[in-house]
């Protein structure tokens, strides 16, 4: 008989992440349309006050936009930390955005109606309440914002803003792939932007008169059960764009793009409340339907399986995953397999019928069906380890799960060894890898490697003060979704404090402050009518802390991308300009170029591959970034794989990118690179 083989799948979990303070909310929340179990049900929520019931901003998005970003307060929102680490400390940067802190105080939204794929059809919507009037508005953005951002980085690389006014009405011209001037004009305290040939008046009225986006279907199944005011929110309308992807994905794996579901993909969302009322940060993603597949194995219909219980609150991490029967997630799998490739569901069919005959149970529909409706599994992170690891499954039925348990011991003669601990029967079982124990406590089957692991779970679920219990897990686990699919919960708190007390370096700003407050976070995925929902929350509402080392930590992971993407570029630039070398050598008797700029003179290379890649470093004159050693007989080179002859102008990250002789360009990390970088300098 084969084995049952064993199938795994990697689920991508993307995740964009941008939080704001807010003043302004939308209309009350909503209740859950869904039952909540005994311990997961939600406080009742305060009244919002009378001034904080609209998001009036938001609700000029016009119905038909296909993308919408709009922050409730302005002003912080361009003073968060992430805006200075995201501009680098650079002082244009940092002009720029108490520039626009200034000017747009209050409630900004930028709409962009037409066709996502058709930039030509574009059509710009803006508006956002300030406290100028319309002439000094208009002066400010003449003298103050349109300089600052033509003189920072923004403007220097991406393009020059123009401004002109007639007294009534503000033309901004703004830098894009197809010119787009926005009309601007100032009533009672909000300023209005349209791009188009139609009068501003005649927009300004269908505005004021059209559908608004928040009163759609699509608003109400993003925001579905979310509640609270909103803080930030940005959405596009992907149905044009995703497709686009598909021959990309396709061409990497056959049919990856339909396997992944991306074609059922119709809108994504960004929603953040604000601090008056603490509540998730989300990610929502509209689909045309979830069915069987990656998107039932991300977000399946959730059980009523509560496994807190069963785990000790000192826990740092605790992972739960609901399903009505465990062959559901087979079930899945083999959807999401079978458009890759069919033989994978054949060979799992197979070997399920081989398994029958010679066991007398199907695995699938006689074990699974009646097996799991939920797992979960959680540990405590020590220093340099995790201790305590439970893995924890909610039994359909303890007695058919005793039965088929006791069926297969006797078919595979499996060895265990039982002991009691407070009345609980505790097994140990012997397998290659090390024995492990596991026991059932009231439907709940406990599997951990260290007996005094068990003895702990145990503790914890006959004397009802498991991880439920703890007030941080429980105020994470309210402020989301009552019925989730997948919930993941970290004690962040401990753990940086844990991580201080070793005195190791972490580049992750802010550690102090989050251990300090003990602060905890909760991310549960979940599933609501034609939508997918990611929500983050933390112990301490939108905890300010939490949220500045989140966006602070992903900036610095897109300057790191931004770096390693530079380097490709310096690597391949390196590697052109040695070609053009080589090409000029045989054209000249063996002797390459005098320097580099002769091969922009003849027309060899473009001038761009001599400048600098990277953002942080424009020091250097055009055409004037990379160091070069000439060759004056290229048949002379003994050993070109080892002659240097480009490279960068000095050690950064640890390392720099190095062209030797032979034409092969590659990043050299140091001591190696301090030692190239020498000889380079050297002229030798």
């Amino acid at each position: 008989m084969t084995r049952l083989s064993r199938m795994s799948v990697v689920a991508l979990l993307a995740s964009s992440v941008f939080l704001c303070s807010v003043v302004h909310a939308d209309e009350p929340p909503k209740q859950p349309r869904t039952q909540t179990s005994q311990n997961d049900v939600a406080s009742p929520a305060e009244p919002l006050p009378d001034e904080v019931k609209r998001c009036e901003v938001l609700e000029l998005a016009p119905a038909d936009a296909w993308l919408i970003a709009y922050t409730a307060k302005g002003e912080q929102a361009l003073r968060h930390p992430v805006i200075e680490q995201a501009t680098g400390g650079r002082s244009g940067s940092s002009i720029l955005a108490r520039a626009l802190a200034a000017t747009f105080d209050g409630p900004t939204m930028v709409a962009v109606r037409g066709t996502p794929a058709n930039p030509l059809s574009w059509r710009m919507v803006l508006a956002a309440k300030i406290s100028l009037d319309q002439t000094a508005f208009f002066d400010r953005l003449g003298t103050s914002l349109v300089p600052a951002w033509n003189r920072s980085p923004l403007g220097q690389n991406g393009g020059k803003l123009g401004f002109t006014d007639d007294g009534e009405r503000g033309y901004l011209t703004l830098p894009s792939p197809v010119a787009v001037s926005l009309t601007l004009i100032v009533r009672e305290g909000v300023v209005y932007g349209f791009s188009g040939l139609e009068p501003v008046e005649e927009q300004l009225e269908q505005l004021g008169a059209g559908e608004s986006f928040v009163n759609t279907g699509e608003f109400e199944r993003l925001d579905a059960n979310r509640g609270g005011p909103i803080g930030t929110f940005i959405y596009a309308d992907l149905r044009t764009l995703v497709p686009l992807l598909a021959p990309q994905l396709n061409q990497l794996v056959p049919r990856l793009f339909e396997a992944i579901q991306l074609d059922s993909i119709e809108c994504a969302a960004l929603i953040a409340s604000g601090p008056l009322r603490p509540g998730p940060l989300r990610l929502a993603v509209g689909v045309s339907g979830v069915e069987r597949g990656l998107w039932r194995l991300l977000a399946s219909t959730p059980s009523r399986a509560d496994l807190a219980k069963a785990f000790p609150q000192d826990v740092t991490y605790f992972v739960q995953s609901s399903y009505q029967r465990a062959s559901d997630i087979m079930d899945d799998l083999m959807a999401f397999g079978a458009v890759i490739d069919r033989e994978i569901v054949d060979e799992y069919t197979q070997e399920r019928l081989e398994f029958k005959r010679e066991v007398g149970l199907d695995p699938h529909t006689d074990i699974l069906a009646n097996f799991v409706e939920g797992w979960a599994i959680g540990g405590r992170v020590e220093y340099d380890h995790v201790a305590d690891q439970l893995v924890v499954f909610r039994l359909g039925s303890a007695e058919k799960f005793r039965a088929h348990l006791h069926a297969l011991r006797i078919r595979f003669q499996l060895e265990s060894a039982t002991s009691h601990y407070r009345s609980v029967a505790i097994s140990q079982a012997q397998r290659s890898l090390g024995p492990f124990f596991y026991a059932v406590v009231n439907n709940l089957l406990l599997v951990t490697g260290e007996e005094p692991a068990m003895h702990r779970a145990i503790d914890a679920t006959l004397d009802r003060n498991g991880l439920d219990r703890l007030d941080r897990f429980h105020t994470v686990r309210r402020l989301v979704s009552p019925a989730v699919s997948k919930f993941l919960y970290f004690n962040l708190g401990d753990l940086f404090a844990r991580a201080i007390e070793s005195g190791e370096e972490f580049p992750i700003p802010g550690l102090e402050a989050i251990a300090e407050a003990g602060t905890s976070v909760g991310l549960a995925l979940s599933q609501h009518e034609n939508m997918i929902a990611l929500d983050l929350v933390s112990s301490d509402g939108t905890s300010e802390a939490f949220s500045n080392a989140l966006f602070l930590s992903v900036s610095a992971s897109l300057a790191r991308a931004r770096d390693q993407s530079a380097r490709l570029i310096s690597a391949s630039n390196v590697k052109g300009l040695l070609i053009s070398c080589k090409i000029y050598a045989n054209d000249h008797k063996h002797q390459w170029p005098p320097n580099l700029k002769v091969l922009v003179q003849d027309g060899s290379i473009l001038p761009r591959m001599l400048n600098s890649p990277y953002d942080h470093d424009k020091g250097h004159a055009p055409g004037s970034y990379y160091l070069y050693r000439p060759i004056e007989d290229e048949s002379a080179v003994k050993t070109p794989g080892n002659q240097v002859v480009i490279s960068e102008p000095a050690i950064h990250g640890g390392g720099a990118v190095f062209g030797f002789a032979d034409g092969h360009a590659r990043w050299v990390e140091s001591p190696e690179a301090d030692e190239l970088m020498a000889i380079m300098r050297s002229g030798r």
